[in-house]
């Protein structure tokens, strides 16, 4: 209960605050953590759940349509955010149990496109390292 009312007050919480995602069962290592009352500084939220301030989505526009599938086009949404000066919080106040399908796919498929727009992201931001050289934190 109370899942989106507390993600607003942990938008608001924070000026640098563009994007908040919860604490869940099946995302990012960052959002994996035990429930608690943290706002913790995030490289990225998972797109399954979250939150932008109007301000971002008015500075950066959507997500990249490049990304199809389903991955990365939420690393790349927070990475394009940060660039503008916001940062990605998750907030352990929040549990949002994630029932995660991988959109009615062979696992083939899905590691084709993860592979596909893995390529893409670290193109399209050379500045950061592939995972499989360094991993992607803050």
């Amino acid at each position: 209960p109370h899942w989106l009312s507390n993600m607003v007050m942990a938008i608001k919480s924070r000026d640098r605050a563009g994007i908040v995602g919860p604490v869940s069962n099946k995302a990012i290592t960052d959002q994996e953590l035990p429930k608690s009352d943290m706002l913790t500084e995030a490289r990225y939220i998972s797109g399954f759940c979250m939150m932008f301030k109007r301000e971002v989505h008015e500075q950066i526009g959507g997500f990249d349509e490049q990304f199809t599938g389903g991955c990365f086009e939420d690393r790349d949404y927070c990475e394009r955010a940060r660039a503008r000066g916001w940062a990605c919080y998750v907030y352990g106040g929040t549990h949002v149990h994630h029932f995660w399908r991988g959109f009615r796919r062979t696992r083939s498929d899905i590691d084709n496109k993860t592979r596909e727009n893995e390529s893409r992201f670290f193109a399209k931001h050379p500045e950061l390292k592939s995972p499989d050289k360094e991993a992607l934190r803050l």
